[in-house]
């Protein structure tokens, strides 16, 4: 099996779904061009997200959440489950460390543990 070492991020900060080249605007200079995805290398993190709704991929279904710097993390189904049963949600929002991990060609955020070190 082999290890995922980097995840793509877009140039606003958000771990991307699929990676794949993004279209920006530069006001400063005025000009457009394609942007590859920021490849980052991925470790745990502690962070508050905020379940912001779902969205359809190529390929798969999955749930947004927001961190407190505003953020977007997509979350594959079954990783939401294994969040349900191990975590505390209050109002659609939960504290804890995750990891980015990956299904065929898609990245989504996974919920590795609780601040208190639990689950």
């Amino acid at each position: 099996m082999k290890t995922l070492k980097e995840a793509p991020y877009d140039q606003r900060g958000n771990l991307m779904h699929y990676p794949e080249d993004s279209y920006c605007n530069d006001a400063e200079t005025g000009t457009s061009a394609w942007v590859p995805p920021d490849w980052r290398p991925i470790s745990t993190f502690t962070a508050t997200l905020t379940l912001t709704g779902r969205r359809r991929g190529r390929s798969a279904a999955y749930f947004m959440w927001t961190d407190q710097d505003g953020h977007e993390w997509p979350m594959f189904l079954t990783d939401l489950d294994y969040l349900i049963s191990s975590a505390t949600i209050t109002n659609g929002i939960v504290t804890g460390t995750w990891t980015v991990g990956k299904r065929g060609a898609n990245f989504g955020v996974r919920y590795v543990s609780s601040p208190e070190g639990g689950a």
